[in-house]
């Protein structure tokens, strides 16, 4: 069973920043989740949040009063904020990476990167942008997908790309999902039955749904925030786990 950190070590860590995927590879982790966004000169950056305002400060360590969208805002821009120090001074002067960089380390120390599906509500020429980055690093990339018709695109710039699906999971589904992703290597993401995972509206992990994706797949649970839900990975048998980094390899 391999082991996935979620935003990096997050527990640890400022969420999507070097220091966080730095101590992901240090703690043994085989993935490295992270969300990309780009920016408003189409740098794809790092950062969860369409906004800065909870995971960065001003330079000087005061609060943004006001919404900064980083889709409105340029690469230069983004670099006066500080993704640090909301963590703790230790982390004072993180700035927000970009994908380059993660995907340079991530290189470098032989670990797979995993992209979130906010990049399938981007438009085709900045697809195309983030394509080509991933390709030129020669790093290991996992894009997760909710929809067939996003695989299909991904597979035709990418068409040996590893492949995590955390759609909707049925036998009709998870067919098709087999003839589209035949060659490639593919995961389908479960969410564990929890009820701070409310907001989370698909079917969760169940006997039927895991042994369904196991007889395609491989099989992804998330999230593990305590050390007593291993059982519930090793009763479903998955392949991979996500962990906020409570949970270590």
């Amino acid at each position: 069973m391999k082991f996935q950190a979620h935003r990096g070590v997050c527990t640890e860590c400022p969420e999507n920043t070097i220091p966080a995927f730095e101590r992901a590879i240090e703690q043994g982790y085989s993935y490295i989740e992270t969300d990309t966004r780009a920016t408003k000169d189409d740098i794809w950056v790092l950062m969860h949040d369409e906004t800065l305002n909870r995971t960065c400060r001003n330079g000087d360590g005061t609060e943004l009063t006001k919404p900064v969208k980083l889709s409105e805002i340029t690469y230069k821009e983004m670099l006066n904020y500080d993704a640090g120090i909301v963590r703790g001074n230790e982390f004072k002067g993180t700035l927000i990476p970009t994908l380059a960089q993660l995907l340079n380390l991530a290189k470098q120390a032989e670990i797979t990167v995993k992209l979130d599906n906010i990049i399938q509500f981007y438009t085709d020429e900045q697809l195309k942008i983030l394509f080509n980055l991933v390709v030129s690093s020669k790093a290991t990339v996992a894009f997760t997908c909710s929809s067939i018709d996003f695989i299909k695109k991904i597979l035709d710039a990418i068409p040996d790309a590893e492949i995590h699906y955390d759609g909707l999971v049925n036998a009709e589904i998870m067919e098709e999902l087999s003839k589209v992703l035949k060659d490639n290597n593919w995961v389908v993401w479960m969410c564990l039955p929890s009820a701070a995972k409310n907001w989370f509206k698909l079917p969760r992990a169940s006997d039927d749904l895991c042994a369904l994706v196991r007889s395609y797949t491989k099989l992804g649970l998330w999230i593990f925030e305590r050390e007593e839900q291993l059982k519930e990975a090793e009763h479903w048998k998955a392949d991979l786990i996500e962990t906020d980094g409570t949970v270590k390899p």
